[in-house]
């Protein structure tokens, strides 16, 4: 009866591992969002009034983003084929994340702004797609169905946060909205941070 018990112990411990890898994301994918919901919509306000950056520039900076985006996730995707863990790179890109957020909080230069945001948005997008592999791997095929949907469903937590951000804005100040959104994003990488051993 011992030796049973002893053999059917993996696998439960194995689901157990799996069942936190996939709430450990979920509250990652929670605070991020609540956290990013603050200030993603305000951006271009954030340039324009503090810097007076144009409309025209403004679309050389989205196109920055997209660039950075590109390449970090090809990078990302290139060191995952050559056996990093995945978890790891995606806690590294995270804190590069968040080293680019802390700038953007607090730099008064319009260079170090934008250049940390363009590293900010292409080392977070970058996250994205090692992220939801390691959530598929750790979730049953009959459950991804309905995982898919929670992750879906964080995308409305957005208005609600945008919402936020724009009485923070009006009180305090960008600078003040963007520092709360530093915090929320640090506080999401720590609790990413027990991944970054998963392959």
């Amino acid at each position: 009866a011992s030796e049973a018990a002893q053999s059917r112990s993996p696998p439960v411990e194995t689901a157990a591992s799996a069942t936190r890898v996939r709430w450990l994301i979920l509250l990652y994918d929670l605070l991020r969002v609540c956290s990013g919901g603050l200030v993603i919509k305000f951006v271009g306000l954030f340039f324009t009034n503090t810097f007076g950056v144009s409309p025209v520039s403004l679309a050389l900076l989205q196109l920055g983003c997209t660039l950075s985006m590109l390449s970090l996730t090809i990078v990302a995707g290139r060191l995952a084929g050559r056996g990093l863990r995945r978890g790891a790179i995606c806690l590294a890109l995270l804190v590069i994340c968040d080293a680019a957020n802390i700038l953007v909080a607090t730099a008064p230069s319009l260079a170090v702004d934008i250049t940390a945001w363009i590293v900010r948005e292409g080392s977070l997008n970058a996250v994205f797609g090692l992220k939801k592999s390691l959530m598929m791997d750790h979730t049953p095929k009959d459950r991804r169905g309905r995982w898919n949907a929670v992750d879906s469903l964080q995308s409305s937590v957005w208005a609600g946060t945008a919402a936020a951000g724009g009485f923070l804005i009006h009180a305090y100040g960008y600078r003040a909205a963007l520092a709360v959104m530093s915090g929320g994003f640090i506080c999401a990488t720590i609790a990413f941070a027990p991944l970054a051993n998963k392959r």
